[in-house]
């Protein structure tokens, strides 16, 4: 448990650490990251919901770190199962830009989404759920 605990720690800090990255200023890697369609961006998040996401991914380590190494109340078991869920319903999709059952196909941000970052979230929803079971 304590090896998928900081597998998935790692990857979380990771993630939260590329937003940080990007709501900076960065821009390495934004093609890759954000859905386009004919050459043209279907997302541009604005800096503010980009460092959102980090503040908010950053905090869904911490839940799992206290779910697996703290002592962890009901309110943290409940937002484990949600922090699976989200994950859970990125794998599954918008049923047009992302996930499983996306409709855009062909372009880099499809080829990622697929080999990548599905199976990545696919990787944190059972793991995250796993160890709030465990807890």
């Amino acid at each position: 448990m304590n090896v998928l605990t900081l597998i998935t720690l790692m990857l979380l800090a990771l993630i939260s650490l590329a937003h940080f990255y990007w709501a900076f200023g960065g821009e390495k890697g934004l093609d890759t990251v954000l859905p386009t369609k004919e050459g043209e961006r279907l997302l541009n998040p604005s800096k503010a919901l980009t460092l959102l996401v980090a503040i908010l991914i950053i905090g869904f380590a911490f839940v799992v770190y206290t779910l697996a190494f703290g002592e962890a109340s009901e309110l943290y078991l409940y937002l484990g199962w949600s922090i699976s869920a989200i994950f859970f319903i990125r794998v599954v999709g918008d049923f047009n830009m992302v996930g499983v059952f996306k409709k855009i196909k062909g372009t880099k941000f499809a080829e990622y989404d697929s080999k990548f970052f599905v199976p990545l979230c696919i990787y944190l929803s059972f793991s995250v759920g796993f160890v709030a079971l465990l807890n």
